[in-house]
């Protein structure tokens, strides 16, 4: 759907991708979905907000640093496996 494309480039794409002109009666179901998806979208994650605050931060002294992570990844089974390559 594109919503998070500007309303021309969105249209723009789905010429494209219809490879045909897009007519005015399309054009109105478009930009009705695309408001359609956009207030579901903001639903879905306006539902997931109580969810944040199960999730415990750490300080950022307890966060490790980018290199610490992939050190974390590399001696991980899974991890192994992702910094091969």
């Amino acid at each position: 759907m594109n919503t998070n494309a500007p309303y021309e480039a969105a249209l723009c794409l789905r010429t494209q991708q219809e490879q045909a002109p897009i007519e005015d009666h399309q054009k109105a179901v478009f930009a009705a979905f695309r408001e359609i998806t956009s207030i579901v979208f903001g639903g879905v994650f306006l539902r997931l907000v109580p969810d944040l605050t199960t999730v415990i931060s750490p300080s950022r002294q307890e966060t490790p640093t980018l290199g610490e992570c992939f050190a974390m990844l590399a001696i991980s089974p899974r991890g192994a496996g992702l910094m091969r390559g």
